[in-house]
């Protein structure tokens, strides 16, 4: 016989911070709006239920009522549209938020509402989560106070307009900030080194958020210079170049920079270092997203360039199971130097 949906209940519940129960009509209540709302009847014992999951003081299950009967069912509905919440686990990140500093409860809220059954064990993990800032001076500290709000930390170095590779050995994501093109052989390093890294840069009046690179895994910024040399074969000239301007260097030739888009585009790049420092896939994967004057964000999934280095590994790892699969055909080596002998 399936087991109850009550049975899967957190071990206190209560609703989702914020959630609001609503009078629908004479004879129904409404628990939320939109995609995740639910329609309940207005029944003294649903009342009584919902007064108790609303009231943050997270009934414990012997105080819940019983299944297959209309507040028991109506718990069963909650659970099972993702409305509850462990109470206790949730006032404990709410208590501790409220006594940091640098904490912010409403983050805590809302990493709660987010998929409210992994909700302790995400925000445990972002607890132990770094990243790197390598950004401009005037940035940092609104980005320090964003990320430790997000329940991360900063972790030592690199500092501004620093990659400072020894320091990113642990594996913590660096987030790359340049108000212009950013030097390329500074993201070299780290993508030899395995780090993975997520680029925000100006470009006029755009903003330019992406790509987040997992060395080996995804298109790097190599790759998009590769995608971009096929249409304009000058385009590695022109942007070494770019990488190399003093654009900025004195107030009368500031580098162009909207700070309300500057703003956002900073804003997503630490949500998404957020989703990575939880298992999951940052929005700005092989991707990047172009803030402009336009309005709507422009977003262009890339590919990796069979050019770019950071394949050949991949590439020859392929070629190697090709050839074991294949042994019967000479290797390329075998091939070219029959033809040097032929001829």
């Amino acid at each position: 016989m399936a087991a109850h949906p009550v049975t899967l209940l957190p071990d206190h519940p209560r609703l989702l911070p914020g959630l609001r129960v609503l009078r629908r009509d004479a004879a129904h209540l409404q628990v939320g709006v939109g995609a995740r709302a639910v329609l309940v009847p207005d029944h003294p014992d649903v009342r009584r239920l919902l007064g108790l999951l609303t009231s943050g003081a997270a009934p414990a299950a012997e105080h819940l009522p019983r299944p297959h009967t209309p507040a028991g069912e109506v718990l069963a509905r909650l659970a099972g549209a993702g409305l509850l919440v462990d109470g206790a686990a949730l006032q404990t990140e709410l208590h501790r938020s409220d006594a940091d500093p640098a904490g912010d409860p409403a983050a805590v809220a809302a990493a709660w509402c987010s998929d409210p059954g992994t909700a302790p064990q995400r925000w445990a993990t972002r607890g132990r989560a770094q990243l790197h800032l390598d950004v401009p001076t005037r940035d940092r500290p609104g980005l320090e106070r964003l990320v430790a709000a997000c329940g991360l930390s900063v972790a030592p170095g690199p500092g501004d307009r620093s990659t400072a590779t020894g320091s990113t050995a642990g594996g913590a994501p660096v987030l790359v900030v340049r108000e212009q093109e950013p030097a390329r052989e500074e993201l070299d390093r780290l993508q030899r080194d395995d780090v993975p890294h997520l680029l925000v840069r100006s470009e006029l009046d755009r903003v330019v958020l992406g790509p987040f690179v997992a060395p080996g895994r995804t298109a790097c910024v190599r790759c998009l210079d590769a995608h971009a040399a096929d249409l304009d074969p000058r385009w590695p000239l022109l942007v070494e170049q770019l990488g190399r301007a003093s654009t900025g260097a004195t107030p009368s030739d500031p580098a162009p920079r909207d700070p309300a888009l500057w703003q956002v585009a900073l804003g997503w790049a630490v949500h998404d270092l957020v989703r990575w420092s939880e298992g999951r896939q940052p929005s700005t994967w092989s991707t990047t997203v172009t803030l402009g004057s336009s309005g709507s964000p422009q977003v262009q999934v890339h590919r990796r360039h069979p050019r770019c280095g950071c394949g050949w590994a991949d590439l020859g790892a392929a070629g190697r199971r090709h050839q074991k699969s294949e042994s019967s055909l000479p290797s390329i080596e075998r091939r070219f130097s029959r033809e040097q002998v032929s001829q």
